[in-house]
């Protein structure tokens, strides 16, 4: 399993936090909410398609609206590798972390 980016890890916690309601314009939204960051819409679907094709999401389609157009809305939801991948990159980050003597730190 590949390591993750910090983007990725940030898009994948926020889809875990927005349960079923987890589609592009809510990622983003609560990305730029958390980040304090302006994000355009290709800038959060690029990470979301590679992370769709390594499986760490699944995706699933709602029921087409008329304010879409009859479009439907793709969802998003971690999938079992999402979810260890997200663990993995904790424990990397608790371990650098820990390395680090927080003291020396001006915070």
């Amino acid at each position: 399993m590949r390591a993750i980016t910090k983007q990725e890890e940030q898009i994948l916690l926020i889809i875990h936090s927005l349960k079923d309601r987890a589609y592009l314009v809510t990622i983003r939204d609560k990305l730029m909410e958390i980040t304090g960051r302006e994000f355009d819409v290709g800038t959060v679907y690029k990470p979301l398609k590679r992370l769709n094709k390594d499986g760490f999401l699944d995706t699933y389609l709602g029921e087409p609206t008329s304010v879409r157009g009859g479009k439907a809305i793709k969802y998003y939801k971690l999938s079992r590798n999402g979810i260890e991948v997200l663990k993995e990159a904790k424990k990397v980050q608790d371990k650098l972390w820990e390395s680090v003597v927080l003291k020396e730190l001006k915070f």
